[in-house]
C-alpha cells in the first residue's frame, strides 16, 4: 500500500516535510503536484499512524499506538502487522454493530461502486436511505480517506451525528461545519457540514483523488446557491433523495453532471416486497368550493390562462411537460429570455405570482376543514396521525378545529420554538397527542415517531412532497397494520385527480398500494369505509 511506502520512508529517515518525503520515493519527479497532494492525503488521512511536529508543522513523523512520537519497530514489523489487524478489527466489529442491511441497501451500495464511487441512490422516504450512506463511509474510511455528509438543515445535521457516533469506530473523529462549529477536514475524519456553510469550505485536507462526499437529501443542491456546496475535490459522490427531479430541471443542469447518473432507485413496489414499509393504502377525498370560492378560483384561472397564452406566444413553446413549463418559468421570470422581449420577464412573474394565489385560495377553502372534522373518528382510531398543510394559518385553524371535537392535537411550524416542538413531538410519540398538524416542516429530513394516518389538506402537484409526506406514516407497522393516507383535494380544479393531478404519484403507487381510491365529495361515507377497511386490516 502507498501509505506503507510513506512510513518506511519516515522509519528511515525520520522527521520528513512531504516535499523530502515525496523525493526520498520518486527523485526527480518529486516536484509533482499530483504526489505532493497524494503524500498530503496519505499523511492526514493516516488516522495516528503520523503527526506533524509540534516545533515545526511542515514536518512528520511517525506515532506508535500509545500516541506518543517514537520510531517504531520497521512497517514490516510485527508492531505494524498487529497495528493493521487492530484497525480491520475495529472496522469489523463497526459493521457488526449496524443494524443487519435490507437487501436493497446492499445492492445500491454495489451499484454505486460499479459505477465508479458515483451516482443518485433514490429511495422512496422511510425506506433507509442513510445506511447506503453510512456504509459508504465505512469503506472509505477503512481505506484511509476523509468523508464530507452535507445535509441541507441543522436538524439533520444532529441526526447524521448521532447515527455515525453510534457506528463508527471509536477512534474516528466526527466534527461538524454550521450550527455554531467550525471544524474541517484537516482536523476530523468525517465532517458533517450544513449546506450554507458548506459553500467553498471545509474541504481542506481532500485532494482530487481521494475522499467521499455524500449529499443528503441532494435535490436541495440543485438551485444555483447551493450547487456551490458540490465540491469538485471529492472523488467519490453518493447522493441520497427520495426523488431527486426537480420542478426547474435543476437535476439536468446541475445534479446529474455532477454525479453522474441514478445508480439505483428503490420504488413501492419493492420497498414492499423488502418489508422495509408497510402495506398501504390511499384515498382521495373530493372537497366542494362554494360559489364564492368558485368564481374566485374561476378568475384566477381566466388571469393564468390569458398570461400563459401571452407567453407561450413570445416564446414559441407548447409547454406539453409540466418540468419545462416550471423550469421555463423560473428562467423567464429571472431575465434569461429578455433578448426575446422585454415583456418576457413581466408575463412570467405575473404568472408565477397568480398560480401561487390559486394555489392558496384552494388550501383555504372552508370545505377541507369541514372534511377533516368528518375524518374526526379515523384521527381518533390511529395510532398517531400526521396532517400537512402548505401555510402556518391552515395548520393552525386545522389545530384549533379538531381540538373543538375532542381531538388532543398540536401544530409545530417553523415560528415554533425548538424546545416546544421536542416536546409537542415527545408527547406524540408516548399517545399523548392523538395528532400532529405540520406545514412542510415534516416534509423532508426530520426524524419523527411512528404514525399510520396522514391527511394531506394541502395536495401538492409535486410528486416528491407527496412521496415525502407520505413516507412519515410507512415505517413497518407491529403486527404488520397498514398505514393508510386520506388526500383532500378541491373538486373541478387543478388538485382534481380525475383531471390529471398528482398523475405521476398515483402511477408509482397504483401497483403497489392496497387501495387507491378517488372519492367525491358527495361520497364521504364510502371514504370513510375504505379508510376504516384499511385500518382493520393488516398487511
Amino acid at each position: 500500500m502507498f501509505t506503507d511506502r510513506v512510513a518506511r520512508v519516515l522509519y528511515a529517515q525520520g522527521s520528513l516535510s512531504v516535499e523530502e518525503i515525496s523525493s526520498a520515493l520518486y527523485g526527480e519527479d518529486s516536484g509533482d503536484p499530483e504526489l505532493l497532494e497524494a503524500i498530503e492525503r496519505t499523511l492526514y488521512a493516516g488516522h495516528r499512524r503520523y503527526r506533524r511536529d509540534r516545533l515545526d508543522d511542515r514536518r512528520w513523523s511517525l506515532v506508535d499506538d500509545a500516541g506518543s512520537m517514537s520510531c517504531p519497530d520497521p512497517p514490516n514489523s510485527d508492531a505494524l502487522a498487529r497495528s493493521l489487524d487492530k484497525r480491520r478489527a475495529d472496522f469489523l466489529a463497526a459493521r457488526e454493530m449496524l443494524p443487519t442491511p435490507y437487501k436493497w441497501q446492499l445492492e445500491a451500495l454495489d451499484a454505486w461502486k460499479r459505477n465508479g464511487r458515483r451516482g443518485i441512490v433514490e429511495a422512496v422516504t422511510g425506506s433507509g436511505k442513510t445506511m447506503v450512506g453510512i456504509l459508504a463511509m465505512l469503506e472509505a474510511l477503512e481505506d484511509g480517506a476523509k468523508v464530507h455528509v452535507v445535509v441541507p438543515t441543522i436538524e439533520l445535521q444532529k441526526q447524521w451525528l448521532a447515527r455515525i457516533r453510534r457506528f463508527l469506530p471509536d477512534q474516528m473523529r466526527v466534527g461538524r461545519c454550521g450550527g455554531g462549529y467550525h471544524a474541517n477536514l484537516n482536523s476530523v475524519d468525517v465532517l458533517i457540514s450544513v449546506v450554507n456553510s458548506a459553500r467553498g469550505s471545509g474541504i481542506d485536507g481532500v485532494g482530487s483523488s481521494s475522499g467521499l462526499v455524500i449529499i443528503d437529501e441532494c435535490h436541495r443542491f440543485a438551485s444555483n446557491l447551493n450547487s456551490h456546496a458540490l465540491a469538485l475535490e471529492f472523488s467519490s459522490r453518493l447522493g441520497l433523495s427520495a426523488t431527486y427531479r426537480r420542478d426547474d430541471n435543476g437535476h439536468q443542469k446541475i445534479l446529474l453532471p455532477y454525479f453522474e447518473q441514478v445508480c439505483y432507485s428503490l420504488d413501492y413496489e419493492r420497498a414492499l416486497l423488502d418489508a422495509v414499509i408497510a402495506d398501504f393504502g390511499v384515498v382521495f377525498i373530493g372537497v366542494s368550493l362554494s360559489e364564492k370560492e368558485l368564481d374566485e378560483y374561476r378568475s384566477r384561472s381566466d388571469d393564468i390562462a390569458v398570461l400563459f397564452g401571452s407567453l407561450r406566444r413570445l416564446l414559441g413553446e407548447d409547454f406539453v411537460d409540466y418540468f419545462a413549463l416550471i423550469g421555463t418559468l423560473l428562467d423567464a421570470a429571472s431575465g434569461k429570455y429578455a433578448y426575446i422581449s422585454e415583456r418576457v420577464e413581466d408575463i412570467a412573474r405575473l404568472l408565477l405570482a397568480a398560480m401561487r394565489q390559486r394555489r392558496r385560495l384552494l388550501e383555504f377553502i372552508s370545505g377541507k376543514l369541514d372534511t377533516l372534522v368528518l375524518l374526526g373518528s379515523e384521527i381518533c382510531s390511529s395510532n398517531g396521525t400526521v396532517i400537512f398543510t402548505q401555510s402556518i394559518e391552515v395548520a393552525q385553524s386545522a389545530t384549533t378545529v379538531l381540538k373543538g371535537i375532542g381531538i388532543n392535537a398540536c401544530a409545530i411550524h417553523s415560528g415554533t420554538d425548538k424546545e416546544v416542538r421536542s416536546f409537542y413531538v415527545r408527547k406524540f410519540a408516548a399517545g399523548e397527542v392523538q395528532a400532529i398538524v405540520a406545514p412542510r416542516i415534516l416534509d423532508e429530513g426530520i426524524d419523527f415517531p411512528d404514525a399510520d394516518f396522514a391527511v394531506v389538506l394541502a395536495a401538492s402537484n409535486s410528486k416528491r412532497q407527496m412521496i415525502q409526506r407520505m413516507g412519515r406514516v410507512l415505517r413497518p407497522k407491529k403486527g404488520g397494520h397498514r398505514a393508510r393516507v386520506a388526500v383532500l383535494f378541491a373538486e373541478d380544479t387543478v388538485e382534481d385527480p380525475r383531471l390529471g393531478a398528482h398523475e405521476m404519484f398515483r402511477q408509482d403507487v397504483y401497483d403497489s398500494a392496497s387501495v387507491v381510491e378517488i372519492v367525491s365529495s358527495g361520497d364521504l361515507r364510502l371514504a370513510l369505509e375504505y379508510l376504516g377497511s384499511l385500518r382493520r386490516q393488516r398487511g
